[in-house]
């Protein structure tokens, strides 16, 4: 199942979504088809996981609203988690966590990857499956946003108020810091729902009279605050200014501010008027696109499948993020981390075979067909496009 923004929402539609709930506003999507999330994932894959796999702490975890349970009630020393004891802990009535589950999970893999490619922002999934009658956490806010994929079962959900506005990663929830307030929705998520959680909104969420396991897809948000502190270090790396020290005796009781006051404004001054947007901004870029890793399933056969490869072989794209670059002589596809070099006259094939999601090695414009096959086994090899 290929997922884009819009069907994860569905029936709202993309542009709806952005405007008027994008870090802004709750949002509950229910759906007659509780089906929805069958092909991303099942309670059996996740006891699969949990009872055939070496799974390990903190990847999987324990939690309930009652008390904090400790690792060794559950795992080894080495931090193996001991099954038996985990489901357990889970008939008694705690929740098992399972962070990061797309590392081991495929389709959640996927989703990520698609998400990340639309969106420009990085993504994890963590699940929780929480058996009848209970609640996992207690009522607090995420510093990320997050969708919830309500996967089986059903959940009964409580938002409250806002007290920190778009929080940022270091913002954690303290409950002697932030009351939760009064409840401003309440709704209960069945089998293919969806729900959109802004950060820094308080809730918590309780099953019903069955067991819950439900995603939680989160936003891993990069800000301006990061924008603006990458910029800055850019600059300090060219102007001496930004890397003198502090004034001598700063800490002292009696150190006189009103000059070091000045010269950080003045710091702050040229900060705006010089700092290189666009060489901050491609750090971020580089950053994602080179830290997506390779999603290639299947990839042995694709390889003994290029023997056949033919002009009519229809090809498709796989999911993945990448930028193209134009170095004169030659043109160079960044992806996975990787550089890869074509001659420059393959430039417009290239950006073709990335801009299409499906085709044939004939619709590549300026080359020639061995030059077409050329570059698509290229692209095969290096995990991009596939053989359909």
């Amino acid at each position: 199942m290929t997922f884009t923004l819009e069907r994860l929402i569905a029936p709202i539609g993309r542009d709806e979504f952005l405007r008027a709930h994008w870090e802004a506003q709750p949002l509950v999507v229910r759906r007659e088809d509780r089906a929805y999330w069958r092909d991303l994932l099942t309670v059996d894959d996740v006891n699969r996981v949990l009872t055939t796999r070496n799974m390990h702490h903190p990847g999987v975890g324990l939690i309930t609203a009652e008390r904090k349970i400790a690792v060794e009630e559950f795992a080894y020393p080495s931090g193996l988690v001991d099954a038996a004891r985990l489901y357990r802990h889970f008939a008694d009535g705690a929740t098992i966590s399972l962070n990061g589950f797309e590392v081991e999970h495929p389709a959640l893999a996927a989703l990520c990857r698609a998400m990340e490619r639309e969106l420009s922002t990085r993504f994890q999934t963590n699940l929780y499956y929480t058996p009848s009658n209970a609640q996992g956490f207690r009522t607090h806010y995420d510093s990320h946003d997050v969708f919830v994929l309500q996967v089986s079962g059903s959940k009964h959900w409580r938002l409250y108020n806002t007290p920190v506005e778009l929080p940022y990663r270091r913002q954690e929830y303290k409950p002697d810091e932030h009351p939760s307030g009064e409840v401003t929705a309440e709704f209960v998520l069945h089998e293919g729902d969806l729900a959109y959680v802004p950060r820094g909104v308080m809730h918590d969420a309780r099953t019903t009279g069955e067991e819950s396991l439900h995603v939680t897809l989160g936003v891993l948000f990069t800000s301006w605050t990061d924008l603006i502190a990458e910029s800055l270090g850019l600059l300090g790396l060219s102007d001496p200014r930004f890397r003198r020290g502090l004034p001598v005796g700063f800490a002292l009781p009696d150190f006189d501010r009103a000059k070091a006051r000045a010269e950080f404004h003045a710091l702050i001054q040229h900060l705006a008027a010089h700092a290189d947007f666009d060489a901050a901004m491609e750090h971020f870029v580089d950053d994602l696109v080179d830290t997506r890793q390779p999603l290639i399933p299947g990839q042995i056969e694709q390889l003994r499948r290029l023997a056949t490869l033919s002009v009519r072989t229809p090809v498709a794209q796989r999911s993945f993020l990448y930028r193209v670059r134009d170095e004169g002589e030659h043109a160079v596809l960044q992806v996975y981390g990787n550089r890869v070099t074509f001659p420059r006259f393959a430039l417009d094939a290239l950006r073709y075979a990335l801009e299409h999601d499906s085709f044939t090695p004939a619709d590549l414009p300026g080359l020639d067909d061995e030059g077409r096959l050329t570059l698509v086994r290229r692209l095969v090899r290096e995990g991009v496009l596939t053989l359909s």
